[in-house]
């Protein structure tokens, strides 16, 4: 299916980014599922369309694919955390990253099946650094 086909041609009709900037409603975004430590039964949803965002989503799957514990049927445990780079004309840009803390076996029924590194609670806290 080419852009085209997908409607909403017009720019004047877009919202716009903090910068007023037109945002294509369609623009490419990638979405990744993960499950909480808590719980194997609640799942929340990481979705990004920005490039750092995606690039993310894009180093993660990269080591799970490359990894030892990933292509023996492993999950990888993160913790979302954030990286900086100053951009000539937006001054300094944060992005996430998601970094592997350990690796597990999931079962839908009983959750991960191995052990979790002890401190994630306190490691990734209940606030969103950006």
């Amino acid at each position: 299916m080419t852009r085209e086909e997908l409607g909403h041609l017009d720019k004047n009709q877009w919202q716009s980014d903090d910068r007023g900037i037109p945002q294509d409603p369609w623009r490419p975004s990638d979405r990744l599922v993960m499950r909480t430590m808590d719980s194997s039964a609640d799942l929340l949803t990481f979705i990004s369309s920005s490039v750092g965002g995606r690039n993310a989503i894009a180093k993660l799957l990269g080591k799970v694919a490359s990894s030892g514990p990933g292509q023996q049927g492993e999950m990888p445990v993160v913790v979302l955390e954030t990286g900086s780079y100053d951009h000539d004309s937006f001054g300094v840009v944060q992005f996430p990253s998601f970094r592997i803390t350990d690796w597990a076996y999931w079962s839908p029924e009983d959750g991960p099946q191995a052990a979790s590194p002890k401190d994630w609670k306190e490691e990734i806290g209940d606030e969103v650094p950006f």
